[in-house]
């Protein structure tokens, strides 16, 4: 998922096709793309920059709310396309994703930051385990209601928007956000304090998506 201003191409987040002429990603990254101006577009994985599709519609969770770090809020939304995407995933099923639990398998592929090249993007491959899953507030719940994903496969910044797949292929979230450990530190008799990047991620469960209004 990018963006084209004049004939300048740039890169925003990753997308994936739930149907034909339709994407999931983040609603930050609907969010960002948007404030980037110019033309939002979609290239096609491997295809060497020659399968473009312009971006006609975004539409993100309706109780999405900015700026709370990928959690709290269902940060999730579709596109649609001006054209046919060649394939779709498969998404799990209600049964899948109400057993989804800590020590499970996950495949996360997308475009990570730096490794992303916007004229003709190749996708990442990696490989990670689930930490435990909670409600949105990130409390533990019932298991239809554990829409937040831990998971600890090494994301960057352009995997916002990558799908998050099982054992079996199917997939179960949207990666969404790092998690930061902030920590109470005194430097020269102040106190301030110091975020480190942990090494856990979120996803949101693919099932927000049915939250979202038709593009």
């Amino acid at each position: 998922m990018g963006y084209m201003v004049d004939n300048r191409i740039g890169g925003c987040c990753s997308a994936f096709a739930v149907a034909p002429d339709l994407l999931a990603t983040n609603a930050h990254c609907v969010r960002d793309c948007r404030a980037r101006g110019g033309t939002s577009i979609a290239t096609q994985n491997d295809s060497m920059g020659k399968t473009r599709f312009r971006i006609v519609a975004m539409s993100a969770h309706p109780a999405y709310r900015s700026g709370e770090g990928g959690a709290g809020t269902p940060d999730v939304a579709l596109l649609r396309i001006d054209g046919r995407a060649p394939r779709a995933v498969t998404l799990a099923n209600d049964a899948e994703l109400r057993a989804i639990g800590p020590g499970d398998d996950a495949y996360v592929i997308g475009f990570p930051g730096r490794l992303m090249d916007p004229l003709s993007p190749s996708a990442t491959f990696l490989e990670g385990r689930i930490g435990r899953v909670t409600g949105l507030d990130g409390e533990a719940t019932t298991p239809d209601r554990a829409a937040l994903i831990q998971h600890d496969a090494v994301t960057r910044g352009g995997n916002s928007g990558s799908p998050i797949f099982n054992q079996y292929g199917h997939v179960i979230g949207i990666h969404a956000a790092h998690i930061d450990d902030e920590d109470d530190v005194t430097i020269d008799g102040r106190k301030t304090k110091v975020t480190q990047s942990s090494p856990f991620r979120i996803g949101m469960r693919i099932d927000l998506l049915q939250g979202v209004p038709a593009p």
